[in-house]
């Protein structure tokens, strides 16, 4: 299973801390037909620091199938947005951290699995 993907902004460009983001991705199946929403049968979100693992803002494998933070449309398209507390840094003093997104989702039934993770960076404004 894969993935077609973008990050809003542009393909590896960093998101400022604390500011809203929007990931996009297109869900593929073994083939690399999409994957529509009507195939999925489970669709979770998990947003960990790279470096230390820990789970940000207690999103781990947070249901998104259509529903909060996560949609997908017919074509497999899956548009994710990021809050605030999503990219907000876990240290202060840091200037930059990597943030991943781990996307997993179930299809035909149960009987087909997909992961999918991307990392990007935080960055702290100046002055922020």
């Amino acid at each position: 299973m894969t993935t077609r993907t973008s990050l809003i902004g542009g393909t590896n460009q960093p998101v400022a801390s604390g500011q809203t983001a929007v990931y996009k991705c297109q869900l593929l199946d073994e083939t690399g037909a999409p994957v529509p929403a009507s195939a999925l049968t489970a669709l979770a979100l998990s947003i960990v620091d790279t470096a230390t693992k820990a789970v940000v803002n207690g999103c781990g494998a947070a249901n998104i199938l259509n529903s909060g933070r996560g949609t997908v449309d017919s074509n497999g398209n899956l548009a994710i947005t990021l809050a605030p507390a999503d990219t907000a840094l876990l240290a202060t003093t840091d200037a930059q951290e990597m943030r991943s997104l781990i996307i997993d989702w179930t299809y035909a039934a149960g009987a087909k699995l997909g992961r999918h993770q991307v990392d990007f960076l935080i960055i702290a404004l100046s002055g922020a």
